[in-house]
């Protein structure tokens, strides 16, 4: 009986192990003045991160910025955005109030065919939603949480560290692409 179930044990820890071992998606650039590095997390590694998956609305991208002089430079939330290589949607990052505040403004776009090879995607239409509602304990919690633990706005020539979150659902890391555009120079970070 207690082979049985110590192999019961081994079996259950083989079955757990990959999921926790799971490699994330990352990537780096780097330019003379600075380097960045993100990765992409998972669910598991976003609750672990903030209590939450978020619903699964979000791309959560962990970003470590390093100055390579001693010049500060400054730092701003507006100098990431994130795109898609398969849908070729894009957007940037939003602050700890837009997504656990009060209200949602949610926007879908809809997509048409494209007109050939390479090509993109025409917009063929919007749809907005305003959602509205009080604030629990438990999601103001999670929104002091996130002020926490997003990526500061800055003026530094110290290295630091945070979360970015973007609006995008159901997209694969792989065909995700981080730009930066900021005072000193523009990367492009693609994840592997």
């Amino acid at each position: 009986m207690r082979a049985v179930a110590v192999s019961i044990l081994l079996l259950a820890g083989t079955v757990l192990l990959p999921a926790a071992d799971k490699r994330l998606v990352a990537g780096s650039a780097e330019n003379d003045a600075l380097r960045i590095s993100a990765t992409v997390l998972d669910a598991v590694h976003l609750r672990d991160a903030v209590g939450s998956d978020l619903g699964d609305h979000y791309v959560a991208v962990e970003v470590t910025i390093a100055p390579k002089r001693s010049e500060p430079i400054v730092f701003s939330l507006n100098d990431f955005i994130l795109r898609s290589q398969a849908s070729g949607e894009h957007t940037g990052p939003l602050v700890a109030s837009q997504i656990v505040g009060a209200g949602e403004l949610v926007v879908a776009r809809k997509y048409g065919n494209r007109s050939g090879p390479g090509e993109p995607r025409p917009i063929t239409g919007t749809d907005v939603q305003l959602r509205t509602q009080g604030l629990d304990p438990a999601a103001k919690s999670l929104e002091d949480t996130l002020r926490v633990k997003i990526l500061p706005e800055k003026t530094t020539a110290e290295s630091f560290s945070g979360l970015l979150f973007f609006p995008l659902e159901k997209e694969k890391p792989k065909n995700l692409t981080l730009s930066y555009s900021g005072p000193k120079g523009k990367l492009r970070i693609e994840f592997k």
